[in-house]
């Protein structure tokens, strides 16, 4: 028998352009032929179709047998050696889905896409699968679309599939290259040729899907899988490295902070942070803060101006009102079901016919045109209508004190928007977020957009600030810095507010945390995620997670079980890595 030699590579890929790579670091070491990427982690299958998922630093076996596997949002998804197809939800077992395939991709998304010995393409569609025109060996579904290459080495983008959208688009293009194995991820493409050379493609937003060239990355793969920030792929070593990518030229993301909960939409200005809650309940944040502090009234939009020191918003039957930091609301002659308010104190709005208003004075003046949503800010004037399509007003670049003279179509699709100082964010259907790059006084439509980390249903910015609220009702902030020619992002963190730890650990199953009031936290990725209990100390060992209450109690947690009473009494305790025999040092409390 022959002796396949494969190994792992991972590194980020958070860029949208020019990248800058690290080296490669040594992870460690697995035989294994496929290795996918996804929302629910790691896995991979090894020559002998053995099943594998990553925990922590450590690969562990999962039952059945695959020959490919692919990973996405709450589905992986494989194929065996017969060609059969399975499907597994999160957390459960594997079911047998009907049909034959030799590949398989999924998306974040869970849009799936395949191909089968005869290389024909299918495309999942409800219950069952969609034959596409077209040859393809190898085809792969993600945020930048649908790629695949042929027996030739070929390479093909499916036009209208860039964004992860539920369709089949409409034709293949070619792209130009040869590779052998392909990959998608956000705004980016990697790829491994023949000569198991990689490459990643450039240049890749909603305005050119397409991208612009390749580029060669250093090191030899023969398969790879993206997601997010992410990339993993195996060569011949049987060696597992990973390498981390910064941004050249090119927007960094750095993090969303969570700022409490129960809040559905957020607005930001010169006057502070305002929110109201899906009740209609009205709150601010103050600087310092830990919790959102309620005031008086009720609203369901509201929005944060700046030298005339006034905060508008509109209630529940669309009428208008604006108050003073300490004042009072006053009621403002009209109806609206939206309304926005520049740092300049320019209010813009829309009432519930779609119909655009500017405040004139004391009155308000009709603007042409249809918008469901419209926001004033440096940036200019920019609306979505109700077909989510995106508008800037001409002439409004720097909230000039003006009409404006005409609506400018912009590519993409949004259902919320929001005009910041150069920057315009947004949201659409499916909550992802983007910004708007290269807006400048001279290029005030900017040149394309580009995906930011995160689900938000609502977003507002001002200056170096952005707001936001999902569908839970968290309210999430992320900075940005400006610098010359472009915006650092920065990457959206889940703390709420950002826990104070007493003590913090780190081992095979992860980092875990207990903060002052012995909350217990897990790192997820770039999140703090809380988890039942109470814990005055904790430790992570290999496999294994133990701490101790403020009675005393002492505590077990092995991978994803609860907690287990352990008996015994100890004020502090600690777990090595060593696996199956655990070693742990106690510190009996002898007080009375």
């Amino acid at each position: 028998m022959i002796k396949l030699v494969l190994s792992l590579l991972f590194l980020t890929a958070i860029c949208t352009g020019k990248i800058q790579l690290s080296k490669w670091n040594f992870v460690s070491q697995k035989d294994l032929k496929r290795v996918a990427v996804g929302q629910l982690g790691i896995w991979g299958v090894d020559k002998n179709d053995v099943i594998y998922y990553r925990q922590g630093s450590e690969w562990k076996t999962y039952p059945g047998r695959l020959m490919d596997i692919s990973v996405g949002g709450s589905q992986i998804w494989g194929v065996n050696s017969r060609h059969y197809i399975y499907k597994r939800q999160h957390n459960g077992g594997w079911s047998h889905v009907g049909g034959r395939l030799v590949q398989i991709s999924v998306s974040n998304n869970d849009h799936v896409w395949g191909v089968n010995s005869g290389q024909n393409i299918y495309r999942r569609n409800g219950n069952s699968w969609q034959h596409i025109g077209g040859k393809l060996t190898v085809v792969s579904v993600g945020d930048a679309g649908v790629w695949g290459v042929n027996s030739a080495g070929n390479i093909y983008y499916r036009v209208g599939t860039y964004g992860d959208p539920n369709s089949a688009g409409s034709s293949w293009v070619q792209i130009s290259g040869k590779l052998k194995w392909i990959s998608v991820g956000r705004n980016v493409v990697f790829g491994v040729n023949a000569n198991d050379d990689i490459f990643y493609r450039a240049g890749i937003n909603d305005e050119n899907p397409k991208g612009t060239h390749w580029v060669r990355v250093g090191g030899k793969l023969s398969q790879i899988d993206v997601d997010g920030n992410s990339v993993w792929g195996r060569n011949s070593a049987y060696k597992v490295f990973n390498l981390h990518i910064s941004c050249k030229g090119e927007p960094a993301l750095s993090s969303w902070v969570q700022y409490g909960t129960k809040i559905a939409r957020v607005a930001v200005g010169k006057l502070g942070i305002y929110g109201v809650s899906g009740s209609n309940d009205i709150f601010t944040w103050k600087a310092g803060s830990t919790a959102w502090s309620q005031i008086s009234g009720k609203l369901k939009d509201i929005s944060v101006g700046g030298t005339k020191i006034k905060i508008w918003g509109v209630n529940s039957a669309d009428s208008i009102y604006y108050k003073t930091l300490t004042g009072n609301w006053v009621l403002v002659a009209g109806k609206l079901k939206q309304i926005s308010v520049s740092g300049k104190d320019h209010v813009w709005g829309v009432n519930s016919a779609d119909n655009i208003y500017r405040r004139s004075g004391n009155g308000w003046r009709n603007i042409a045109g249809k918008l469901k949503c419209v926001s004033v800010g440096e940036a200019g004037v920019w609306g979505v209508n109700s077909g989510d399509y995106i508008y800037y007003r001409t002439g409004t670049y720097g909230d000039v004190d003006g009409d404006g003279s005409g609506w400018k179509n912009i590519p993409g699709r949004l259902k919320w928007i929001s005009s910041g100082k150069d920057v315009v964010f947004g949201v659409n259907v499916h909550d992802h977020i983007y910004y708007r790059a290269g807006i400048t006084k001279a290029n005030p439509i900017g040149t394309h957009w580009v995906r930011v980390g995160g689900a938000l249903r609502y977003v507002d910015t001002y200056e170096n600030q952005v707001w936001g609220a999902n569908v839970h009702q968290n309210a999430y902030k992320l900075s940005i810095t400006f610098t010359p020619g472009r915006q650092r992002v920065s990457r959206w963190t889940h703390q709420t507010p950002p826990p104070k730890f007493k003590r913090v650990s780190t081992g095979g199953a992860g980092v875990w945390g207990v903060d002052t009031s012995n909350k217990i936290y897990y790192r997820s990725g770039n999140l703090w995620v809380n988890y039942p209990g109470s814990l005055v100390d904790i430790s992570v060992g290999g496999s294994h997670i133990w701490g101790v209450n403020s009675n005393g109690n002492i505590y077990m947690k092995v991978g994803s079980g609860g907690w287990t009473q352990i008996s015994g009494a100890l004020k502090q305790v600690s777990v090595s890595q060593k696996r199956k025999k655990y070693r742990l040092r106690l510190c009996v409390d002898t007080t009375a």
